[in-house]
């Protein structure tokens, strides 16, 4: 899948920016929306329907209440950063990218075309496996990731959001590693 992006308004926003945009796009989200609304509304308000009744409701029907109100804030989460470019620092833009590129490499299996611009990593959905989409741009000593999951349509998934973030973070925390092993051989 070719990803267009438009890296300056990409960095200057901290979301991606698309140099071709499709009205799918729009529709996906618009339809994530809905989904992650009706989730949460329907969840929160039998939750709350279910604690004015709490005498007489089964605990296995409020945890399972509960459950619904939780796969909706993840949805929503999912939707409100659905494009939201995670910013940190590194050293420069060469060693960010080597680094980035060597940490996407042990991470996803998959070694990205260098540059000191953008790296890119995509792995397509299958019946049975989700996709995921993994950009990182770099403008000077910061780099910004994104990763986003997909199901077989390509369809971001609403139940990996804060999986994805959370690999983001230890992204980070790897690139910061590396480079205080880096700092330390240099010196």
């Amino acid at each position: 899948m070719k990803i267009k992006v438009d890296i300056d308004a990409s960095v200057s926003k901290s979301r991606l920016v698309y140099r071709s945009r499709t009205e799918w796009g729009f529709v996906d989200q618009v339809s994530f929306f809905i989904f992650a609304g009706v989730f949460v509304f329907i969840g929160g308000g039998l939750v709350f329907y279910g604690k004015l009744i709490i005498a007489g409701t089964p605990a296995l029907l409020l945890i399972a209440l509960l459950g619904i109100l939780a796969l909706g804030i993840s949805s929503l989460y999912t939707l409100l950063t659905y494009n939201k470019l995670i910013r940190f620092e590194g050293r420069n833009a060469e060693f960010n990218s080597r680094m980035m590129s060597e940490i996407m490499h042990n991470r996803f299996g998959s070694l990205p075309a260098p540059s000191t611009e953008m790296l890119k990593y995509y792995k397509f959905p299958t019946r049975g496996k989700f996709g995921k989409r993994v950009i990182v741009l770099f403008s000077g000593t910061e780099v910004f990731v994104n990763i986003a999951t997909f199901n077989y349509s390509h369809v971001r998934s609403p139940f990996h959001g804060i999986l994805d973030y959370i690999t983001i973070f230890q992204m980070r925390k790897e690139l910061q590693r590396l480079t205080a092993t880096e700092v330390d051989q240099g010196s």
